[in-house]
């Protein structure tokens, strides 16, 4: 055997350049892309921070979920911002958000904490993560959630979950002829 092979640092070299060679062959759970951009991410970020900080990761997960349940959705807008942004307009004229905290003008150019809104971004990898890669929708299905201190009276929608501070629903075409279809479940997480 060559000199130079029996030397450690040269071992130490080649396994260096062997474990960077396997670092880069992708792995099985990589398999699904994300059909997200950056830009989209910080929509997801902005939305899981002012909906849901101060809740747990799982919490912001499933804010993050609905909103790409809606993407999902053709009655909804084809982009995350565009669902995380989205405003209609009441029949008195007025404008509602989708997401309370985009009208409210308060939030607007507030400063964020730095340490939060990096939680927030872990929790929206970690919902991109597991809804993309591993096909899992801990909202099952939602497309609506609100605080669990207001009652909006979503007649036609399905009580889904409960996951932190918000109860999450979903549109069942049963409910929309027979409210006893949709009579809420008893089923809540963290």
């Amino acid at each position: 055997m060559n000199k130079i092979l029996r030397t450690p640092l040269t071992w130490i070299a080649l396994a260096s350049v062997l474990l960077i060679s396997i670092a880069t062959i992708p792995v099985a759970e990589s398999v699904a892309q994300i059909p997200l951009d950056d830009t989209e991410v910080y929509c997801l970020t902005r939305n899981a921070y002012y909906e849901a900080k101060g809740d747990s990761q799982m919490s912001q997960i499933a804010v993050t979920h609905v909103v790409l349940n809606r993407l999902n959705d053709p009655k909804f807008p084809k982009t995350a911002c565009e669902v995380v942004y989205q405003k209609n307009h009441s029949e008195s004229k007025s404008t509602v958000c989708q997401f309370s905290w985009y009208c409210d003008k308060r939030m607007m150019g507030r400063v964020v904490d730095p340490v939060v809104w990096e939680e927030s971004y872990k929790a929206v990898e970690k919902a991109l993560n597991i809804y993309y890669r591993k096909g899992v929708d801990v909202t099952e299905g939602s497309t609506f959630y609100h605080a669990n201190y207001v009652n909006p009276r979503w007649n036609q929608l399905e009580k889904v979950t409960t996951i932190g501070s918000h109860v999450y629903y979903k549109v069942n075409e049963e409910c929309l002829n027979n409210q006893k279809a949709c009579l809420p479940k008893s089923r809540s997480r963290s």
